[in-house]
Parts: structure tokens; C-alpha cells; sequence
């Protein structure tokens, strides 16, 4: 589910990020000749556009990436899809959603030691 959730939120937000890329040719049947005062006009309204255009699925996107992580802490589950949604909620809000530290394990940091042998080891030896 949370692979699912994941994938749908990115692709929404590639879709939000072409917007924001996108660059019409200038329109002289509109604007006239080309000028400074009439490129600024043109380029202010279409900075006006992507952000119209753009900004509802970039939010659609932070709420799929949202449920991603609201779905791993209801169900006490990490995996890499949650990883990357942290991440890409980062991008988008670095105050918001900090990244997660990694805790580098140390002689003796483990949580739990293996109560016995591995699974595949010969079987120990009775003692009389």
C-alpha cells in the first residue's frame, strides 16, 4: 500500500514540477513587439499560471506522501518507500519534516542478541 501511495504522490508531483518548468514561446500577436516592459508582463503572467496550475497537485502529492507516513506509524512499519517519502516531504518542508537520523549500530548497541544458534547450525551436543 504504502509503494502504491508513494508512486501515485510522485508521479502527481513530476506533473506539478513539468508545470513549474514549462516555457511558452512569446506571444507577439498578444504582446506586440518584444520589450522589456511587455517580456516582464508576460513573464509575471505566466508565472501566475504555473503557480494556478501547478500548486493543487503539489499539494495532492504532500498529502499521498503524508499517508505514506501516517500508514508506516499506524502500522509500525519502515521501509524504503516511507524513506523516500520523508524525503521527498523534506524537499518540500526542510522545518516541517526533518530527516530521520541514521543510528550507526556500535559493539554492544544491538537492541537484541540472538537467543540461540542460527537456524541452519548442527544441533549442540546432550551433556550427561
Amino acid at each position: 500500500i504504502m509503494a502504491c501511495l508513494f508512486i501515485k504522490a510522485n508521479v502527481i508531483q513530476k506533473y506539478a514540477e513539468m508545470i513549474y518548468e514549462w516555457a511558452p514561446p512569446y506571444p507577439r500577436e498578444i504582446f506586440g513587439p518584444k520589450t522589456e516592459d511587455t517580456m516582464f508582463e508576460f513573464e509575471e503572467l505566466i508565472d501566475e499560471i504555473k503557480i494556478e496550475l501547478g500548486e493543487p497537485f503539489e499539494l495532492q502529492a504532500v498529502e499521498l506522501y503524508e499517508q505514506v507516513l501516517a500508514r508506516a506509524t499506524e502500522f509500525k512499519r519502515n521501509s524504503e518507500w516511507v524513506d523516500r517519502a520523508r524525503e521527498a516531504l523534506h524537499k518540500t518542508d526542510p522545518n516541517g519534516y526533518p530527516l530521520r537520523k541514521e543510528h550507526k549500530l556500535r559493539y554492544g548497541d544491538a537492541r537484541w542478541e540472538p537467543a540461540s544458534n542460527p537456524l541452519d547450525a548442527p544441533a549442540p551436543e546432550e551433556q550427561s
